[in-house]
């Protein structure tokens, strides 16, 4: 049975997530994204820079 290589597994997932990041960025400049945060509260980032929590979390 063939082993996996963890270690090009690793190189390929810090890869994809650089790349997933720079994406991101990149529409936040222009679309308004919608995104978890910490607390659970459903916020949207806008392109001038300024959230909005459109819902927030419920306690417990």
């Amino acid at each position: 049975m063939h082993q996996p290589d963890l270690e090009k597994i690793k190189r390929k997932q810090a890869e994809l997530q650089a790349a997933h990041r720079a994406w991101i960025a990149e529409k936040a400049k222009h679309e308004i994204l919608a995104f978890a945060d910490e607390k659970g509260n459903i916020v949207l980032h806008h392109p001038d820079g300024h959230t909005e929590i459109v819902h927030e979390a419920e306690a417990g």
